[in-house]
């Protein structure tokens, strides 16, 4: 009897049902299952989409990084904001370089021309065009644009550098004041600068072997923005 209890102790019975094994499967199906947390069951919103949210999340924050907002066209908010900045570009300069202005108004520039009253010709509508030469600092062409008729020139052209500029030459084919003397300044004031003007000035018609001129026209250059407005009356 002995024996038979060590081997019953010692080793295992198939008669006798082993304590560790019921224990075992007690213990593990009476223990609760530990919840976890909410965000490792959570997937994002790209994965259960198949990346939609992800790739409208990204178009929105390259919109709203561009300008535009929710529920605004980004043509219109672009084009608003690219007008701000050019009316700050002309704002911040003024007074300065004119040659940087007329660099940035792009080639050519055109100068409208309005008659003096106290000119005594008959005042013709007419324009004047500048393209400064891009081998030299000193130098530009000039066209004077009058209906059907067209004069050019090269003339000097003097930048001070403190919102000043000079443009002095003549038209060779032109009998009557042939001589001229443009002058230009970015100085200009408030009420013209809110009328889109970028430079003015005055021109004198003259001659000059005799040094006699005279203040035939007020000069003036639109901004970038301005002169595209005029070109396209219904922009669409």
């Amino acid at each position: 009897m002995l024996i038979y209890r060590k081997m019953v102790s010692g080793c295992w019975c198939p008669c006798v049902p082993s304590l560790a094994r019921r224990n075992t499967t007690s213990s593990s199906s009476t223990q609760p299952q530990q919840h976890q947390p909410e965000y490792y069951n959570h997937q994002p919103a790209a994965v259960v989409n198949g990346g939609s949210s992800s790739a409208a999340a990204r178009a929105g924050n390259n919109n709203k990084r561009r300008g535009g907002g929710v529920g605004r066209p980004f043509s219109i908010s672009a084009a608003t904001e690219r007008a701000d900045m050019v009316q700050m570009f002309y704002y911040e300069n003024r007074g300065k370089c004119c040659r940087k202005l007329l660099r940035y108004n792009g080639y050519p520039n055109k100068v409208l021309l309005f008659p003096e009253e106290g000119w005594a010709r008959s005042a013709s509508s007419s324009y004047w065009t500048l393209t400064p030469f891009w081998w030299s600092r000193s130098r530009c062409k000039v066209v004077e644009v009058a209906g059907t008729r067209r004069y050019s020139t090269q003339a000097k052209m003097v930048d001070t550098g403190t919102g000043t500029l000079y443009i002095i030459g003549s038209f060779k084919r032109q009998t009557i004041d042939a001589d001229f003397k443009l002058f230009l300044t970015s100085n200009v004031s408030s009420s013209d600068f809110n009328m889109g003007y970028s430079m003015t000035g005055t021109l004198e018609r003259g001659c000059k072997k005799t040094n006699t001129f005279q203040m035939t026209h007020f000069a003036v250059i639109r901004r970038r923005d301005y002169e595209k407005a005029y070109e396209d009356p219904s922009p669409t």
